[in-house]
């Protein structure tokens, strides 16, 4: 179970191995009376409660005492292993929806480079330029905890990881903060996340759609405004999030409690500028995978709803 960061996500050990301090092994003093599928979704039935406890800086984390103070239910071995077959079969059919969604981003991945070839060796021969040429640079808006809740929509980091190439904002927040214009979005920007607690969340790239009202961004993020109409904004999305590029601005990173990247390194990245219509045609075949996506993460949440519902009458006794 990880007891850092990311606290309460739990597996069972197929194989022997060692752990970093950032996780914890939880081993059955009685093994013939616990049954490991089963208590490893009691485990995971504990994680907001774990979470509600820790403590931590950059970083909320929980020790092994704490754990050890932590109650389970633990029925007779044979319900124990009838729970954990019903969970079993529920979250079966969540690793197949998430490995449908998975199936679709690599569709578009190979789709970008027979289209586009490998930015590495650049085997069309388009020309290049830097990001520095083609687009203006914005840091976006800081502000203090006490200022959320009210003011601008306003989109932060968790908005960027919403497995789309569009940036969710279904869920931004309202800031009391008075941007610049230049702070103030516009549809076709691009967005990167400038600060990650993970290494390797840093530098993701998503676009803006425009909204009924006006939209800022928050100062962990970047905003990249094209200069010129020679590119599409799908293209670039998915132009930035291939390993080769991404591992150019990972590796220009700086690192302390957080990784960040820079305007100054971001500038630097060479970019290349395909035909606008052969971009257009790439853009048209993401947004028939994203419908599909939508669709396939709509079942997936209502998975994850079952999944929920039938975990929590598991361990009250009602299933």
């Amino acid at each position: 179970m990880s007891i850092f960061a990311t606290i309460g996500r739990t597996a069972v050990l197929e194989h022997d191995a060692c752990t970093n301090q950032a996780i914890v092994g939880v081993i059955p003093k009685k093994p013939g009376k616990v049954d490991n599928r089963f208590l490893e979704y009691a485990l995971q039935q504990k994680t907001i409660e774990l979470n509600r406890v820790a403590r931590g800086v950059a970083q909320a984390n929980i020790n092994g005492s704490v754990l050890k103070a932590t109650h389970i239910p633990l029925p007779p071995l044979a319900e124990q292993k009838r729970i954990a077959a019903i969970l079993d079969a529920a979250d079966a059919l969540r690793a197949k929806r998430r490995e449908s969604l998975e199936q679709l981003d690599t569709l578009l991945q190979s789709t970008f480079l027979e289209m586009f070839g490998d930015p590495v060796t650049n085997p069309m021969g388009w020309d290049k330029s830097t990001v520095n040429e083609q687009f203006d640079l914005r840091n976006g808006v800081n502000f203090a905890s006490d200022q959320k809740g009210r003011g601008i929509l306003t989109v932060d980091v968790k908005n960027m990881y919403g497995g789309s190439a569009l940036v969710d904002t279904g869920s931004v927040y309202r800031v009391a903060v008075k941007p610049n214009d230049e702070q103030i979005l516009r549809g076709g920007d691009i967005l990167f996340v400038r600060s990650s607690v993970k290494r390797e969340g840093v530098g993701w790239a998503c676009t803006f759609l425009p909204q009924d009202e006006q939209v800022t961004f928050c100062g962990f993020i970047i905003r990249a405004r094209p200069l010129s109409d020679q590119f599409d904004s799908m293209f670039l999305v998915y132009y930035f999030r291939q390993g080769y590029v991404r591992e150019q601005l990972i590796s220009s990173a700086g690192q302390v409690a957080i990784t960040n990247i820079s305007q100054v390194n971001l500038g630097r990245l060479s970019i290349p500028t395909p035909p606008f219509e052969l971009q257009q045609r790439f853009a048209a075949i993401v947004e028939s995978v994203e419908q599909q996506k939508a669709a396939q993460r709509k079942h997936l949440e209502e998975l994850d709803s079952l999944f929920a519902s039938l975990q929590q009458r598991a361990f009250s006794g009602e299933l």
